[in-house]
This record gives structure tokens, sequence and C-alpha cells, in this order.
């Protein structure tokens, strides 16, 4: 299908207002309702599934879809898939608006063989980062969160010997969650109860998570001496994040930008 179909066919889903953006200029010609009338008559041959938009979860669903033998028809109104994931250049310069990192690339791990099955992994090289976080004091002093977490305890023995016990319980904790395999490949609805039962060792590995999630990072801080490895997990985990929500139809939405355009007019006017 090319995009300035799939674009018509957006019109004729969305109609009226919808139709004139979609369409932009495209004329409605004898072809295109007879193309229109030949993917209509074989989507009716099987169940048929209409999936908007051709992101990744678009065009996951669409591959699924086909998988268990629906029709799916994605419709897109941009001419490439990609949706969010994606870049383009303006001026000379990269514009990426691509993911930053893809979990379950690795071969092992619970969301490969999904990643494996839409072909989003062979034949891709994929770069694993040694360091998750390096924090830099004012002093120029430097605290790097590896990791890998064996390296992550000598870099913590090594800056402060004094939290020993506090980097080893740390280090110890944060094994025990890496072990912890979710369940990414049937939701909990479509699971047997022979399923739900195999849970049941994971889920008690989340234990040591619950008792650190009920701990204030006032007081996972306390266990250290180290003003550099304090200021680092404070950085990295602060106790209170401070971005909230609007409250609105659509979080935020067109009363609350309305407020700033209002606000903006006032300083112009003003100016003059």
């Amino acid at each position: 299908m090319t995009g300035e179909w799939a674009i018509y066919l957006m019109g004729l889903l969305c109609g009226g207002h919808c139709r004139a953006h979609a369409v932009r200029t495209e004329t409605w010609t004898q072809g295109l309702r007879q193309e229109y009338d030949r993917i209509k008559e074989k989507a009716m041959e099987k169940k048929s599934v209409i999936i908007i938009g051709a992101g990744i979860a678009g065009l996951s669903a669409g591959c699924y879809a086909s998988m268990n033998g629906y029709h799916p028809t994605v419709f897109e109104a941009h001419s490439l898939p990609g949706g969010l994931c994606t870049a383009w250049k303006k001026g000379g310069y990269t514009i990426d608006g691509c993911i930053h990192r893809l979990v379950g690339s690795k071969p092992g791990s619970p969301m490969y063989g999904v990643w494996e099955e839409l072909g989003a992994v062979q034949g891709r090289r994929f770069v694993y980062a040694h360091e998750y976080l390096r924090y830099e004091g004012c002093n120029g002093k430097v605290f790097v969160f590896y990791t890998n977490l064996d390296r992550l305890e000598r870099h913590m023995l090594e800056t402060a010997p004094e939290d020993a016990k506090a980097a080893r319980r740390f280090c110890n904790a944060a094994r025990q969650f890496s072990k912890v395999g979710m369940p990414v490949l049937k939701p909990m609805e479509l699971m047997s109860p022979w399923e739900k039962l195999k849970m049941v060792p994971q889920m008690r590995k989340l234990s040591p998570f619950l008792i650190w999630n009920r701990r204030p990072m006032t007081d996972i801080l306390g266990e250290f001496k180290s003003p550099l490895i304090r200021k680092a997990i404070s950085s990295a985990w602060p106790d209170s994040f401070p971005a909230g929500v609007p409250v609105g139809n659509h979080g935020v939405d067109e009363r609350w930008c309305r407020r700033l355009s209002n606000r903006w007019f006032a300083g112009v006017q003003q100016s003059h």
C-alpha cells in the first residue's frame, strides 16, 4: 500500500474534518475506489482488524494479528512507518527522535523472543553501555554507576572503604532484583492456573524489593558516610520527583495551553 493510498483511507475512516487534512490535495479517482473495493473484499475473506498508526506498537499488533489468522490493515498518515521511532535530516543535522535503548535486545532475556518474531534483532548490532550514570561533584570527584554490579561494588569500595557494609548491602539488593523475571509473553488473564502457580517463585524474589520500596531515600542515604556516594545516589533516585501531570481532558489540554498563550498576548500588549 502506498503512502498516498493509506492517507486516503485514513480520510474515509475519519470523515469530514479529518478527511480534509488526510486526503490533502489528492483526487478521489476511480482507480483508488477500485483499489479500496479490492482491499475491502479481501479483508472480508478473513477476520479483519483495523490498526491506527504504523508506529512500533501498531506494526507489532499487525504482525501478531497476521500470525493469528487475522487480516490486519494499518492506517498511517505519514508516508513512512515508525511513528515516534524515527529520525530525519534538517539543515545538515540529524534530528533523532528514536528510542535510546531497546529493552530485551540481549539473547536470553524474556523480550528477546518477541523482537525475534518481529524481525527486529536479526542482523542488527547492539551496543550495551558499561555506565548507567556518571556523577561529578563540585570538587571534580566522579562516581560512576556501572551496569556490571560486581564492578559497581568494587568502585564503591574503592571510593569509600568506610562504606563497605552499606555498599555490599546496596549491590546485593540490586543482584536480587536482577534475578526476577517478569512475565511478558502472556498476559495474566490468559494464563492457566498452572502457569500462574509457576510464577510464585518469581513473586517470592520480589520480597526484598517490597522492603526497599517502603524505605525513604533519606534512610538509605543515611547508611553511607561518603558525601560523594550520597550525592550520586540522591541525584539518580531523588526522594521526590518534581514533575506532576496537569489534570484535564488529556493531561495537558487546550485550556492549559490557552493560559500560556493568554499570558504571552498580555505581555505583548504591555510592551506596546
